[in-house]
């Protein structure tokens, strides 16, 4: 198994910010606490890997994680939107990553595509053992979970990660039929 861990808050995430470029914001000082927090839950995981942003690094630090970064897990480029948190904007890339779930390749405007995204992520995921620990976004393990799982769009967009929730994934069988062990909202 792996868990995915979405990063603790930023002050991005207090103001709804499609927050996705490097290097990104910092945690708060909730979002420090929330990574010391979740520490506890993770112990069984001997190897950890962090998106390159800011906040995931800083999660898995203060999680008291030794680390490396690994390319590929970022969040999902919200391109022309980015660091916006106007309905339109937030609208715009909420459908567009709903419309990659239920199988059309909507690009978000100036930013990623499906076909992107999944070039960059599952490789990432492929290449790591058990074990493992990945700190990335809360979109990003959203898409890359239900793709992997074929799990309902609907239910996936509905019940999004808070920050410092995880998910964890068996990797079984081909991509599309793995399994998430501890997320029911999503099955």
């Amino acid at each position: 198994m792996i868990i995915l861990l979405r990063h603790g808050q930023t002050t991005s995430n207090v103001d709804s910010r499609l927050d996705t470029a490097l290097p990104g914001a910092e945690l708060t000082d909730l979002g420090r606490a929330q990574a010391r927090d979740v520490a506890p839950e993770l112990t069984g995981m001997t190897t950890t890997f962090a998106s390159p942003a800011r906040r995931a690094r800083e999660t898995a630090h203060h999680a008291g994680r030794e680390f490396e970064v690994l390319a590929g897990i970022q969040e999902i480029s919200a391109g022309h939107l980015e660091m916006r948190n106007d309905v339109e904007a937030l609208e715009t890339y909420h459908r567009a990553v709903f419309d990659w779930l239920t199988g059309t390749d909507t690009p978000i405007p100036g930013g990623e595509t499906r076909e992107s995204f999944l070039a960059r992520y599952l490789p990432a995921i492929e290449q790591l053992g058990e074990n493992t620990l990945v700190v990335s976004h809360g979109c990003a393990i959203r898409i890359f979970c239900a793709l992997a799982c074929g799990l309902d769009p609907v239910k996936v967009m509905k019940n999004p990660l808070s920050n410092c929730q995880w998910v964890g994934l068996e990797r079984s069988g081909e991509f599309g039929s793995w399994q998430v062990t501890n997320r029911d909202v999503w099955l």
